[in-house]
């Protein structure tokens, strides 16, 4: 092939628009004509160089080849919308590029992700975490995550987290977020997450939580005494199994044992007097009694003629 043809044609492709345009006009091209019958393209071609067909069979072929390839004509098309209307015009409309990233963090401390300036993460665990963003539209899959969300309020921003225990979406606020395989627990500073699980939506305002857990899908209140989970959970001094973080197991406390009943007791001692209270204690030899208004008086046994209890 003629090499001035193919630069001229490698610049019609992939040449900036400048380029692209001097080569469509040495090709002959009419920029208002985007679709080219390819037998006449070729022949229009041939004609500006002012090569014979017949003298050119084999490299005739390769250009007929070349032309009739699938891509071929809607790349000349677009050359020529781009020489057109302009590249700059045509980014600016383009829709934005999907970006992915994917980790596990297993660190038995906090540490902080920033995504795209809009998602502010203070993570202490997460198993299969993949977070897609496509401008402002965020989507956070993850097996397991414990985190810690502050997503910029902003018009048109969206952000969906996808876990076993149901969809939690904002459109901008902070909030805390357990799930792993047996169980979420959603707590909101700020703002409001609307969690979505099996075709039913509750919004979850701020100091409310939401306990997949319990067997009514509704959000509680959270506990005073519970608040500052947000504020320890920025805490890098703070390792993952401090107390400070217990409420986001919910570990059953243990039962107390039941109060010893209050037992009242009178006795009359051998000498003729009485003494009456509450029982404190009692061993083999000596029970020590609490009259009222009094301290307590131990008396032994031996000294007790009669007794009675109640």
């Amino acid at each position: 092939m003629n090499q001035q043809l193919k630069n001229d044609i490698d610049l019609l492709l992939e040449g900036n628009p400048e380029q692209s345009g001097a080569a469509r006009k040495k090709l002959g091209l009419n920029k208002a004509e985007p679709a080219l019958d390819p037998a006449r393209f070729e022949s229009r071609i041939w004609n500006t160089y002012q090569e014979r067909k017949s003298a050119a069979t084999g490299t005739l072929t390769a250009l007929r080849t070349f032309v009739m390839r699938p891509w071929v004509m809607p790349a000349f098309a677009l050359a020529a919308i781009l020489a057109t209307v302009g590249l700059s015009v045509f980014v600016r409309g383009a829709h934005e590029p999907v970006k992915l990233a994917r980790f596990d963090y297993t660190q038995n401390s906090v540490n902080a992700f920033t995504f795209n300036d809009k998602i502010k993460l203070h993570l202490r665990q997460a198993q299969g975490f993949e977070v897609q963003s496509q401008g402002q539209n965020f989507e956070i899959a993850a097996g397991k995550i414990w985190g810690q969300f502050e997503f910029e309020k902003k018009p048109g921003n969206s952000l969906a987290i996808k876990t076993a225990h149901g969809i939690f979406s904002v459109t901008g606020t902070s909030f805390l977020l357990f799930a792993d395989d047996n169980e979420a627990t959603l707590l909101v500073e700020e703002g409001t997450v609307q969690v979505e699980k099996d075709g039913k939506k509750i919004a979850v305002a701020a100091n409310q939580q939401y306990l997949s857990r319990h067997g009514e899908f509704k959000s509680l209140p959270i506990p005073p005494e519970e608040r500052g989970i947000f504020e320890s959970f920025r805490n890098p001094l703070l390792k993952n199994d401090a107390p400070e973080f217990l409420v986001k197991k919910q570990v059953p406390q243990s039962p107390r044992p039941p109060l010893p009943r209050i037992v009242f007791i009178n006795v009359t001692l051998f000498d003729g007097n009485s003494i009456s209270g509450r029982l404190i204690s009692e061993t083999a030899d000596a029970l020590v009694i609490q009259p009222k208004n009094f301290k307590a008086i131990t008396v032994r046994k031996t000294e007790i003629k009669e007794s009675a209890r109640n």
